[in-house]
């Protein structure tokens, strides 16, 4: 079974490394306004992993700047802005951001949710 993986803020340090070496290991990622995803600028075009770009509308440096670099993968949705949100977005918009990530992992190939 290969999980779904949320990476919230400070865990985009983890994740970015692990996307780069073995992308294999996860079915989806769901980046919250990650940090580090420069790093992956020059391997997020070749990344084959559903991703759902998810932020909130008033993180206006961390979410601008890493929904800008998600989009580099072509398999990366068109970023969700939670209405009013701060950083992190799923705190100020709880049953919003778990529609949509429900919507998410209910359309990934061989879900059951």
């Amino acid at each position: 079974v290969r999980p779904v993986i949320v990476t919230p803020s400070l865990s985009g340090s983890f994740i970015i490394p692990l996307l780069e070496k073995s992308p294999e290991k996860i079915s989806a990622w769901v980046p919250v306004a990650p940090i580090n995803t420069e790093k992956g600028r020059d391997f997020f075009p070749q990344l084959d992993i559903p991703t759902l770009i998810i932020y909130g509308e008033l993180d206006e440096d961390l979410g601008v700047r890493s929904r800008d670099d998600l989009l580099l993968i072509p398999t990366s949705t068109k970023p969700q802005v939670l209405p009013g949100a701060k950083h992190p977005a799923y705190l100020d918009q709880p049953d919003l951001w778990h529609q949509i990530l429900y919507n998410f992992i209910s359309a990934l190939p061989d879900s059951k949710p």
